[in-house]
């Protein structure tokens, strides 16, 4: 008897203490939930679900942990469930090719966010032809953001040594962290927390003195001459 499966996707991007920073894509947690929820609505029981966790989209399909062992378990006239066309697959080639090698298999793929089932038709080949290089696109472009982005901010905020000012830290400059530490470079990111209330005590119209005394209450190292140099740097 033909089998459906369902199969998620979401890249860890960033990892810190205790907690993670993911894609723009929806947690597996959701899109398990999603797929779940479909299958129980059409009355299909669902022989397993895989799931694919740090796997980038760009990775082929058949190259993936998990993708790799739903193809080996699918047969004729399976089906393959997916919530989203980008969690199947942002490189074009690679989902084009995938779909139609599952095609030629006997194997159908279901987007759930292109209603069912990716059909053969000129039309439904086009759109998810077009679907496939939008996602290939935008993933294109924020890493091209981030990068430019990330080195603009090192560039413009370079520390060149003596004391961090208030309302940033200091930070090795990834680029260099490979090098001899003599040889490290480090730059200045805001500190949003200490940012933040010195905002809200200029709002609140304290003096230098007192937003310091304040700061310094809260174990923030501050004088008045540090508060009112990072308000003048915040334009306040």
């Amino acid at each position: 008897m033909p089998q459906v499966y369902g199969y998620c996707r979401i890249s860890v991007v960033k990892k810190g203490k205790g907690n993670h920073r993911v894609d723009d894509g929806d947690s597996v947690e959701v899109q398990k939930r999603a797929l779940e929820t479909q299958a129980a609505m059409a009355g299909v029981t669902l022989a397993g679900i895989y799931a694919d966790v740090g796997v980038s989209g760009a990775v082929p399909f058949c190259d993936r942990p998990e993708g790799k062992k739903l193809l080996s378990v699918l047969k004729p006239g399976d089906q393959i469930w997916c919530t989203k066309g980008d969690r199947f697959s942002r490189e074009t080639s690679d989902a084009i090719g995938t779909m139609r090698a599952l095609s030629a298999a006997g194997i159908e793929l279901h987007l759930l966010d292109q209603g069912g089932k990716v059909k053969q038709s000129a039309t439904a080949k086009a759109f998810f032809g077009m679907s496939a290089v939008m996602s290939s696109f935008e993933r294109d472009r924020i890493r091209e953001r981030v990068i430019e982005s990330r080195a603009y901010l090192r560039e413009q905020s370079r520390f060149l040594g003596g004391d961090v000012p208030l309302g940033f830290v200091k930070r090795l400059d990834p680029v260099t962290e490979h090098l001899d530490p003599k040889r490290h470079r480090y730059f200045l990111e805001p500190d949003e927390h200490v940012q933040g209330l010195a905002k809200t005590l200029k709002e609140q119209r304290y003096s230098a003195s007192m937003a310091a005394g304040h700061l310094r209450a809260q174990g923030i190292q501050a004088t008045h001459v540090s508060v009112g140099r990072l308000w003048r740097t915040l334009a306040l």
